[in-house]
């Protein structure tokens, strides 16, 4: 229910507010807050003529008790709280909200706000290339000569998919171009208001990266570059090729980069390269290694060639594992929470629970060695990936320099350089 939070039971003698609500996952759980007003808006749109319109409902469980002398804004703020906008709010009646939730001596009858205002109006207050905006509600009342001011969490909106607004919509200021898209953020679901400067080149760009990132999506496209890989792989090993991949070519770090720091200063005989996410490069740019783009045809030939493969975490399972192909899993980290097979439920898009142990365990038999930190963890993991091939229980590459490096003058430049006291 989008509105069980209007359920609120109220503790005068606390000072609190007990809220019940439906989690991401949909179950049912309550929160304690303080006193503030239970703002969402149910309907936001914006005209090509820059007409943006929002309609909601905003409840505080003290104030509105005394709705006439209390007036209620829309404040509108960056990401670092500055203020862009506040503006009164036109009052509404709400009696759905009055049938199905009133309870006690709560009355929702005329919760309901609305607003139109001109989006150049916000526009022209914003100087930053890029910047996102949320909305607050803000009850304000007069009490004995004292103004008192309370404002809500950031507005969410309930249904993004019963708002009209287009993907993105392009105006004109005084002085730039500005492109404005209304969504709401991925776990709160708070209205954004996405607004970044519009330069024609750029967006032809963004296109064509687009155009050219579904192609590679494309099931042809995947089809063949599997199948090209595949033949690839059947041609003789390199047997001095390595391949290192950390968090799916996120990072430069964890166990595949101990081993190969180890690997550079005691073999340099082996050519070794990094599997990088293109989106994460600044993670690996002047450190002095070698690296190819995931998934690109130079990636592809030095996948397929390579004699070992080095990586912390799974490896998308269309990729065809040479026969002779050496897999090192080295993991990242000491199984405190459930994993793979051991996993009641997943709560994943695009899966469910038995199609995610099925798949994990497809990629599980591909690895060749598994490294364990420590006993506990060998148990764990030969259970729960469903591992039967050799175990190396060595403890983690990783934590070998808390070891070697535990001496009296590394452990002054750390204290020097985080400013904590010698003694």
């Amino acid at each position: 229910d989008s509105y069980v939070d209007l359920f609120f039971y109220l503790n005068n003698i606390e000072e609190k507010m007990l809220i019940p609500y439906s989690t991401n996952k949909g179950n049912f759980s309550f929160k304690v807050r303080d006193i503030i007003p239970i703002a969402k808006v149910d309907y936001c749109t914006l005209s090509k003529k820059g007409l943006l319109t929002i309609k909601g409902f905003a409840v505080h469980p003290k104030f509105d008790s005394i709705k006439s002398m209390v007036s209620r804004k829309i404040v509108i703020k960056d990401a670092d709280d500055k203020l862009i906008i506040k503006r009164d709010v036109e009052i509404e009646e709400r009696p759905d909200l009055q049938t199905k939730y009133g309870h006690h001596k709560f009355d929702f009858r005329l919760s309901g706000f609305s607003l139109n205002e001109n989006i150049l109006s916000i526009l022209e207050q914003i100087v930053d290339e890029k910047i996102k905006l949320k909305m607050y509600l803000e009850y304000s009342l007069e009490k004995n000569g004292e103004n008192i001011t309370i404002q809500s969490l950031p507005i969410k909106l309930i249904d993004e998919s019963s708002n009209a607004t287009p993907n993105k919509m392009i105006f004109k200021t005084a002085k730039i171009k500005k492109k404005v898209k209304i969504t709401s953020t991925k776990k709160a679901k708070s209205l954004l208001i996405s607004v970044n400067n519009y330069y024609l080149r750029k967006e032809i760009k963004t296109k064509i990266r687009r155009l050219i990132f579904k192609i590679k999506k494309h099931p042809i496209i995947k089809k063949t570059y599997k199948g090209v890989f595949g033949l690839i792989g059947k041609l003789p090993a390199k047997k001095n090729l390595v391949i290192f991949e950390s968090y799916l070519g996120k990072q430069y770090s964890c166990n595949p980069r101990a081993i190969y720091e180890y690997l550079k200063e005691n073999n340099p005989e082996y050519k070794m390269f990094w599997s990088v996410d293109k989106r994460f490069i600044q993670n690996f740019d002047n450190k002095d290694i070698e690296y190819i783009y995931r998934f690109s045809i130079k990636w592809l030939f030095v996948m397929a060639r390579a004699k070992y493969w080095v990586t912390n975490s799974r490896l998308p399972l269309w990729i065809p594992k040479p026969k002779h192909t050496i897999y090192l899993q080295t993991w990242h980290g000491t199984p405190l929470k459930k994993l793979a097979a051991d996993m009641d439920e997943v709560h994943m898009p695009g899966t469910t629970t038995s199609k995610y142990k099925k798949n994990f365990i497809r990629e599980s038999r591909n690895w060749d060695y598994l490294i364990s930190p420590n006993r506990y963890s060998t148990e764990i993991f030969k259970r729960a990936f469903v591992f039967e091939k050799e175990m190396v229980e060595s403890g983690y590459p990783r934590n070998d320099y808390l070891y070697k490096c535990n001496k009296p003058d590394n452990i002054e430049n750390l204290k020097l350089k985080f400013g904590i006291p010698l003694n």
